[in-house]
């Protein structure tokens, strides 16, 4: 299934975790961040991911909310800065996220659904899907609630563990089991989509 890793390198597990599942060791960081539109420390949403990989022609099943296709850029950014704070809204390339969610609806290139469970991801992964979701990594380490997001590589679901990849920098694995209930736990979902991509 996944059998290439990377460690992230500088705030890059989104970019890190899309090299991982490609498999593609000559795709620069460089690269990664232009079609994600990264600069600097900057947040990467699921759809900046989503968007990414539609420009490197990459087959991705993005599932997305309703309000994907209805909410305005305005309310939008008053969602995120609900959701996630001022501080993480102002680490974002908002203007990158709008053109990228545009881009994923003209191209019809999304999945929308009411609800996405662990069953339906795990069935994707029989399929030989790889989800990369993203996670509140304040929840998945136990420390003060930020909102700081990470993304993760779901390997396998069982009945109570999950097998992930963890691109890192901190404590990285290619083969990691932790609690389902742990990773339940920590899922994170924007206003617009569900928190994960398949590659």
């Amino acid at each position: 299934m996944v059998n290439h890793f990377y460690i992230n390198e500088g705030r890059r597990c989104a970019q890190t975790a899309i090299k991982c599942a490609v498999g593609n060791r000559n795709l620069s960081w460089e690269y990664l961040d232009a079609i994600t539109g990264r600069k600097r420390d900057q947040i990467t949403t699921p759809i900046q991911m989503a968007y990414g990989l539609q420009k490197m022609d990459i087959s991705f099943i993005y599932p997305v909310k309703n309000s994907f296709l209805t909410i305005n850029s305005h309310l939008l950014k008053g969602e995120i800065i609900k959701d996630f704070g001022e501080d993480n809204f102002n680490r974002l390339n908002f203007n990158f996220l709008e053109k990228a969610r545009l881009g994923i609806i003209n191209s019809r290139n999304y999945c929308k659904t009411d609800n996405l469970n662990l069953k339906e991801i795990k069935n994707l992964i029989k399929k030989r899907r790889v989800p990369i979701c993203l996670i509140n990594y304040d929840k998945y380490v136990n420390r003060e609630d930020k909102k700081r997001g990470h993304y993760l590589i779901i390997l396998d679901i069982k009945e109570d563990c999950v097998e992930i990849m963890d691109p890192g920098p901190f404590n990285a694995s290619s083969n990691k089991i932790i609690s389902r209930k742990r990773l339940e736990e920590s899922l994170m979902q924007t206003p617009i989509d569900y928190g994960i991509v398949f590659i």
